[in-house]
């Protein structure tokens, strides 16, 4: 329910991937209208946090480690000062970042490394790490 001067907005993220799998450092990113006053958050989870950046004008919503095939979501309620409806178009675009180690979506994998080492010490394979990471990935409103 909207009063007048207030925009709820509800976010839901789902988890695509194996249920083996998990993603870290999940980061979702949403600029709000430059008019907003006062963000309040409602987080249900462990290890999720919320921050609001006056300055910048955009909601940081952080999740340590998401698993595979789950979903989580909160509730932003946004203060408006003045046009609260005229607010609601300069909501977003939301963006987010996220890796999820050892899974490469692409399916590549290093089948073959040979590292020129005359005392035959140095073991590379322990050193391979698989990670997906997100560049641009941003939805619109």
């Amino acid at each position: 329910m909207e009063e007048k001067g207030q925009l709820i907005v509800r976010i839901k993220i789902q988890c695509d991937i194996p249920v083996k799998d998990y993603a870290v450092n999940v980061v979702c990113r949403l600029p709000v209208p430059k008019s907003t006053t006062d963000v309040i958050t409602s987080i249900s989870g462990a290890g999720e946090t919320s921050e609001y950046k006056q300055n910048d004008k955009i909601i940081h919503w952080k999740i340590k480690k998401m698993q595979g095939c789950s979903e989580v979501g909160t509730k932003f309620i946004v203060t408006v000062g003045s046009c609260w409806k005229q607010s609601k178009l300069e909501l977003g675009p939301i963006s987010l970042d996220f890796e999820i180690p050892m899974c490469v979506l692409s399916h590549l994998q290093l089948r073959f490394l040979r590292v020129f080492d005359r005392d035959h010490s140095y073991v590379p394979l322990r050193w391979v790490r698989y990670v997906t990471h997100s560049d641009s990935y941003v939805a619109r409103l």
